[in-house]
C-alpha cells in the first residue's frame, strides 16, 4: 500500500493512539481480539458489537483460552505458542474452534501478532461460523441429492427387474409424439426386432394402416375409458393381430401411455 507521499506510516511515526480508542480500533478490526500470554492465560477480550453472535466472553479472562477450545484445536495453538517462543513469528492465519457453555462451538480464523512484553500475543479473529454454516448446509444438500440419486437408482433397478420379468408385452409410449420410451422383453420377441430399433421409434409404424396422429388419439381415447376398453391391431411384419390395452400417466413431468398388449 503507498502512502502517498506522507511519512505518517514511518516506523518511528505513528501517532499514538489512546487508551481508550484502541479498544474499539481493535474490535473494529476484528470480531473477537485477545490478548493472551504464551502460557494460553487470557489478559483481555474485546467482542465486536457488530456480532452479536459471539455473546458476552469477559468470563474467559484470567483463565486459560485451552479451556475454550476444542480438543483438536489445542494442539494447533500450542504449536504457534512454541514457534513464538523460539523467536519465530507466525505469518499465517490459524484457524481455531472455540467452544462456551459445553455444546456451543464456533470457528475462527486468527492472525497473532507479538506484543511489545515478549510474553504477550495478540489475536485477532474473524468469526467463520457463517462460512461454517453454509458449508454444513452445502453437505447436507449434498447428502441429500446423494440420497436422491441412490433412491433412484434403487427405484430404476426394481423398475427394470420388473419390466424384464412380465411375461405379458408392454410398450411405454409418449403421449406427446407417439415415440417408444421403454418395452420389455416379451414386447421386443412379439415385434421380432431389436431393442434399438424399437425405442424412440414411432410405436404406430408397427402396425398396418395406422396414421401416427391418428394412432395417438386413439390410444389416448382408450386410456380415458374404463379397464375394458382396447383397440385392434395388426403387426405390420409378421401380419398377427392382438389388441392394445392402454393407461396414461406422468412420470417427471411427461404424460406416458403403457400399452399392454394381447394376443
Amino acid at each position: 500500500m503507498k502512502n502517498s507521499g506522507t511519512k505518517l506510516w514511518d516506523f518511528g511515526s505513528i501517532p499514538m493512539i489512546e487508551p481508550e480508542y484502541l479498544g474499539s480500533i481493535l474490535a473494529a478490526a476484528s470480531d473477537i481480539a485477545l490478548v493472551v500470554t504464551l502460557k494460553g492465560k487470557v489478559l483481555s477480550v474485546l467482542v465486536n458489537d457488530n456480532d452479536r453472535s459471539l455473546g458476552n466472553l469477559s468470563h474467559w479472562e484470567q483463565r486459560k483460552i485451552h479451556d475454550f477450545l476444542t480438543t483438536e484445536s489445542i494442539p494447533k495453538l500450542e504449536a504457534v505458542f512454541a514457534q513464538f517462543a523460539s523467536g519465530q513469528n507466525v505469518l499465517h492465519p490459524v484457524e481455531l474452534n472455540h467452544r462456551d457453555n459445553a455444546i456451543w462451538q464456533f470457528p475462527v480464523s486468527y492472525s497473532i501478532h507479538r506484543l511489545g512484553d515478549a510474553d504477550t500475543l495478540l489475536m485477532l479473529g474473524r468469526d467463520l461460523s457463517s462460512t461454517a454454516e453454509t458449508q454444513q448446509q452445502l453437505v447436507k444438500a449434498q447428502l441429500a441429492i446423494e440420497r436422491g440419486y441412490e433412491e433412484r437408482r434403487d427405484f430404476d433397478a426394481r423398475y427394470r427387474m420388473l419390466l424384464a420379468t412380465m411375461q405379458e408385452p408392454v410398450v411405454f409410449v409418449s403421449a406427446n409424439d407417439g415415440r417408444i420410451k421403454d418395452i420389455n422383453a416379451a414386447a421386443i420377441n412379439l415385434f421380432g426386432q431389436n431393442t434399438n430399433d424399437l425405442e424412440g421409434s414411432v410405436f404406430s409404424q408397427l402396425f398396418k394402416n395406422r396414421r401416427r396422429g391418428e394412432f395417438q388419439d386413439a390410444l389416448l381415447a382408450i386410456s380415458s375409458k374404463d379397464q375394458n376398453s382396447d383397440m385392434t391391431v395388426e403387426d405390420v411384419k409378421l401380419g398377427r393381430r392382438f389388441k392394445i390395452k392402454a393407461s396414461l400417466f406422468r412420470a417427471s413431468g411427461e404424460r406416458l401411455l403403457i400399452c399392454r398388449l394381447i394376443s
